[in-house]
């Protein structure tokens, strides 16, 4: 177990990972109040709330019956202001008691609890408690999944929300094995194209070829940083790495915009060089997988829409990690 990382650092990573998470994967906004840079009347106001709210959800704790469905809207009130000032583990509890309650009521996998499960998840990463956080995605993934049908935006909201997460995660080390998460989720994918069975919306099976680029990616990347990953003396089956280049758009007015590999000025090949854990597969898997999701958003018959355009922005920023990644950690390596 990595050891963990202070609180300052945690927040500093929340601050930049809860809106990531939730404004690109599912365009909801975080809520949270920083009570360290409100004025004091605005503090003094909501911990006014929070006491009237504690007041009104004692009283109906004593009148109604343990787990009245009447007591989920007073429950959730009295956890989103505990958490807009900061109190994450009183909030962490209330949230709880709220989403037990709900589940209680209309299931296990009633879909209308994943504000709840968003909400947990904002003061967990507030907390720098990642194995709680990375535990509560995937819960989300599996409500979307044994509820909705494959295809469903819900659903595939959630899975690109899982992804997302993954990728922040690997990217500041707050997970161990991201290697095998990163498996794990992009077969994930590759099972929800296969049950949509090739009837799904260009947008919709573009997004899922996005998250397994993304996550190819995350391999490579994760495997360069690790200091033997490329190199000779290891002892490990070797092969060479291949030749890879940058990965541009071209435009034209008799065609949809291509995606085009530029070998020249920047691009390697060696039999000297070589590649002992399958880096080279890994960036040929990402320039497959990101050439169909950029062919499909691209489609001269495909209307434009928010997530359309959501899902081009998602490529054009996905294209630019790999090219500077290929450039900055591949190409001048060697």
């Amino acid at each position: 177990m990595k050891p963990a990382k202070s609180r300052a650092v945690a927040l500093a990573i929340a601050a930049a990972t809860i809106p990531l998470l939730l404004l690109a994967s599912t365009g909801a906004a975080a809520n949270t109040f920083h009570p360290a840079h409100a004025p004091p009347e605005a503090q003094a106001a909501l911990e006014n709330r929070i006491t009237a709210l504690e007041s009104t959800l004692v009283q109906l704790v004593n009148d109604l019956p343990p787990g009245d469905l009447r007591l989920i809207e007073p429950q959730q009130d009295y956890a989103r202001a505990l958490q807009q000032l900061g109190r994450h583990e009183q909030a962490i509890a209330a949230f709880g008691e709220a989403l037990q309650n709900h589940r209680s009521h209309h299931g296990l996998f009633d879909t209308d609890q994943l504000a709840l499960v968003d909400h947990l998840l904002e003061s967990h990463m507030a907390l720098g408690q990642w194995e709680t956080v990375d535990d509560l995605q995937h819960f989300r993934y599996q409500i979307a999944r044994h509820t909705l049908p494959a295809g469903a935006d819900t659903r595939i909201d959630a899975l690109m929300q899982l992804t997302v997460w993954k990728l922040r995660a690997s990217e500041y080390g707050l997970l161990e094995n991201s290697l095998r998460d990163a498996n794990a989720v992009a077969d994930l994918h590759r099972r929800e194209l296969d049950l949509m069975e090739h009837a799904g919306k260009p947008d919709q099976v573009a997004r899922h070829h996005l998250g397994i680029a993304d996550l190819a990616l995350l391999q490579a990347r994760a495997k360069v940083a690790t200091r033997t990953a490329v190199g000779l003396g290891s002892g490990l089956p070797l092969a060479p790495l291949g030749l890879h280049g940058q990965l541009q758009e071209t435009t034209g007015t008799d065609h949809p915009p291509q995606l085009v590999e530029r070998l020249e000025p920047f691009a390697f090949e060696s039999g000297a060089a070589l590649d002992i854990f399958d880096i080279g597969r890994h960036l040929q898997e990402y320039k497959q997988s990101i050439s169909k999701a950029h062919s499909l958003v691209n489609a001269a018959d495909l209307p434009a829409s928010e997530q359309h355009r959501s899902v081009s922005e998602s490529i054009r920023r996905s294209l630019e990690a790999y090219n500077g990644f290929l450039l900055q950690a591949v190409l001048r390596r060697f």
